[in-house]
């Protein structure tokens, strides 16, 4: 009926234990993937968000590695302007265990991604670096952004929208290797 579930509602709610998902789908739920434990090891390989105001929310500190994932993600609600989560990403893991490999998300005006992982490969509109995260191979059409304090390294990439910094990233530490932008 052109409305979202409840906020709350889940496609895959990962717990305690850690899991392995191969080759699921989540379609239009608050969160398709959402894990926020602190232990266990998630890996999903295959795995697919659509029209999910958060499709992969991994608010935890343990590895989590994502392969080949895509996100339709933080559906933009063209009425009102706004997402219906506000600072939503399509893959969202802060944790520096995290590793997107070949995943996907590149829809305008939309968050792609925040890590302060790894990103090897893959496609995303925009970015945020974090920590120490390690951007390699990978393809921005908007900005990849630099957190405050991001250390990390960014390398081989094709920056399209250019590289911007948060107070303190753009004086800092990071390496930004070979960069097509």
């Amino acid at each position: 009926a052109g409305a979202y579930p409840a906020q709350g509602t889940y496609g895959f709610r990962i717990g305690v234990d850690g899991c392995f998902l191969d080759s699921c789908i989540a379609i239009c739920c608050t969160s398709g993937f959402r894990a926020d434990s602190t232990t266990g090891f998630h890996n999903l390989s295959n795995c697919g968000a659509d029209s999910c105001a958060n499709p992969f929310y991994f608010n935890d500190t343990e590895p989590d590695l994502l392969s080949n994932c895509w996100a339709t993600s933080c559906y933009f609600e063209t009425r009102t302007g706004t997402y219906p989560i506000a600072s939503g990403y399509g893959f969202y893991l802060p944790s520096a265990f995290a590793v997107l490999n070949g995943c996907v998300c590149k829809l305008t005006g939309t968050n792609a991604v925040s890590t302060a992982g790894g990103v090897n490969g893959g496609s995303f509109t925009y970015g945020n670096a974090a920590g120490s995260a390690r951007i390699v191979g990978a393809k921005f059409t908007d900005v990849l952004n630099r957190d405050t304090a991001f250390a990390g390294t960014i390398v081989g990439c094709n920056l399209a929208g250019g590289v911007s910094g948060s107070a303190g990233s753009s004086k800092g530490q990071a390496n930004i290797g070979v960069a097509d932008w």
